[in-house]
């Protein structure tokens, strides 16, 4: 295609108003570029030659306007570009996402954590022993930080994926009644036993029965 394009081009002179020979050089040089970014996307050339057809193409096409000279080059040349542009930025878009595509063989698939999860439990599925890994996130989530995973727990957290308010851990109290210290109770159960057995030892102390 490339190669095809200056004599293609060279063709076109002799026969016509300049107008018209605009027109045909615009013509062949946008189906060239369109040859050119197919045979880029089907693999038939890499991207360093894709990129210099591309600008062999519209050198030929400029110096093709330039020949025509007069007002037509200069808009020719002009309102062509674009043309020139587009096929330059597709070649790099198709690049970019085989780029895109290799990356993702490389790290794997990618986990979600709609519902929740643990990193290690990936990483030690997928084998991954360098600790990383890309993941997909999503509107409304959120991360812990290692420490704080560590802190919480794996239960704690678990419950809170699962929506449920993890039980505070009982704070110890003293308990007073009259004479009797019941100091740092976290049972409440416990301490009201603990209470009937020492009014127990007290009233057997003073030889009366109680009725428990």
């Amino acid at each position: 295609v490339v190669g095809a394009i200056a004599g293609l081009l060279g063709g076109i002179f002799g026969r016509g108003k300049k107008k018209e020979q605009a027109t045909q050089v615009a013509q062949a040089m946008q189906k060239a570029f369109g040859e050119v970014v197919e045979g880029f996307r089907v693999f038939e050339v890499d991207f360093e030659t894709a990129i210099a057809g591309v600008n062999t193409i519209w050198s030929d096409a400029v110096a093709a306007f330039n020949q025509i000279g007069g007002k037509v080059a200069r808009r020719s040349i002009s309102s062509q570009e674009i043309h020139f542009t587009n096929a330059v930025e597709e070649i790099r878009a198709i690049q970019s996402a085989r780029d895109a595509r290799a990356m993702l063989s490389i790290f794997g698939s990618i986990p979600e954590f709609q519902a929740g999860g643990f990193t290690n439990d990936f990483l030690n599925l997928v084998n991954r022993r360098d600790g990383a890994l890309l993941a997909i996130l999503h509107q409304g989530e959120s991360v812990l930080n290692a420490r704080a995973t560590q802190s919480l727990g794996r239960s704690t957290i678990e419950q809170l994926n699962a929506g449920q308010a993890p039980a505070a851990a009982p704070q110890p109290v003293n308990i007073e009644i009259g004479q009797l210290v019941f100091p740092n109770v976290t049972d409440g159960r416990q301490a009201f036993r603990e209470f009937a057995d020492e009014l127990r030892r007290m009233a057997n102390d003073r030889g009366a029965d109680v009725p428990w």
